[in-house]
């Protein structure tokens, strides 16, 4: 009790205690420190020891965070994210329960260290201005980490294949990042992994069909609306053996092909699959029709076919098909809606120019009446 006692007291002073927003029962001799806010016990509020919590989320601390909270020996919890509070992790190797760490968006001035908080499960490291390289030490910890939180930084250069040791991985959220390169078909190997969240990186290269059988996979999100640079490209997987799939968003990318047969064949809770504004081009495999509900975006893409069987559909696309008939999946050739579709009175495909020297778009889902060019088309242009 005394250790803890001392580690707790030492934190306060370091952060600013007396400033917190919440500082109640701190310092004050007569009550126990599991009564203390923030602070959560194996026994409950009367005890004075065995503390296993720590949770001072947006709580004003400031200052330095002391590496003598690690010394907690059963803490397993440590939350201090959105303070304006710098950490490092030296220390953190005495902290050996420590399972869950919440850090996001406070001043992490290195995650040297991190490797050595050996019982690590859960990491939210998000907005926290961090630059360079994905942390190697990160696989350090891969015999606990499940899931690892790091949106919304600098991060750059390219994902390692050494994912592929992170047996345990269930979430991966890199979202808003600068990772380029590839997709490493080490992630398509984890058996448990459940989130797999790139989007709005400077990914490119193709996506391996390894990622088309995955167990566990529920979300699978790299789409690319804001950032410019080379895409993902090359055919879209066909996803046909992902059972727990629910989210598939690949949209404003350069994937080419055709939409394959058995696309998300295994995928029966699919929710959301978006894969607009790619060059995808054929007909929509009918195959898809067995889905009774599918919420599917296709537009912006060179589609030639939707077979009329799709519009008894009602259930699909939100219910809009209901309304809107296979207007709601895509708009006909030689009309347009701003979304490509219709999914309200607001945006009904509307007809293109009727004028016979006018040529206007001949593919399914067009947002526009013009003709798109090929990119090759346009060199050829130009030369």
């Amino acid at each position: 009790g005394d250790l803890e006692k001392a580690a707790l007291l030492s934190f306060y002073d370091s952060t600013g205690g007396d400033n917190w927003k919440d500082n109640q029962n701190w310092k004050d001799a007569s009550k126990p420190i599991c009564s203390w806010a923030g602070v959560t016990c194996k026994g409950g509020s009367l005890d004075n020891a065995t503390v296993t919590e720590l949770n001072l989320n947006g709580n004003d601390l400031t200052g330095t965070m002391p590496s003598a909270i690690f010394e907690l020996p059963f803490l397993e919890v440590l939350n201090v994210r959105d303070n304006d509070l710098y950490m490092e992790f030296g220390n953190i190797e005495k902290a050996e329960k420590l399972d869950t760490l919440y850090i996001s968006a406070i001043d992490v001035g290195s995650i040297k260290g991190i490797g050595q908080a050996k019982a690590l499960r859960e990491i939210h490291l998000t907005g926290n201005a961090l630059t360079g390289d994905f942390p190697e030490e990160i696989f350090d910890l891969a015999d606990s980490l499940e899931s690892l939180f790091i949106a919304y930084n600098k991060f750059s250069g390219t994902l390692s294949k050494r994912f592929g040791e992170l047996k345990k991985l269930k979430d991966f959220y890199a979202y808003d990042n600068d990772f380029t390169g590839h997709i490493p078909s080490e992630l398509a190997q984890l058996e448990n992994l459940q989130n797999l969240v790139l989007a709005e990186n400077k990914l490119s290269g193709t996506i391996n069909e390894e990622f088309s059988s995955m167990p566990s996979l529920k979300l699978f999100s790299a789409y690319r609306r804001l950032k410019p640079g080379p895409k993902l490209h090359g055919k879209l997987p066909s996803f046909s053996n992902v059972p727990q799939l629910e989210g598939l968003y690949l949209d404003y990318n350069h994937l080419t092909g055709t939409i394959p047969k058995d696309f998300i064949a295994a995928s029966l809770g699919s929710e959301l699959i978006t894969i607009s504004h790619n060059l995808l081009t054929g007909p929509v495999p009918l195959s898809l029709d067995s889905f009774e509900n599918l919420n599917i975006e296709m537009e912006g893409n060179k589609l030639s076919g939707l077979d009329s069987r799709f519009c008894d559909n009602r259930s699909w696309m939100n219910k809009a098909v209901a309304l809107y008939d296979c207007d709601a999946i895509l708009c006909p050739p030689h009309t347009y809606s701003i979304y490509g579709r219709q999914n309200s009175t607001e945006s009904v495909c509307q007809k293109c120019d009727e004028d016979p020297d006018v040529e206007t778009t001949p593919y399914w889902g067009s947002t526009d009446c013009d003709v798109p060019i090929d990119e090759q088309e346009i060199l050829e242009l130009l030369y």
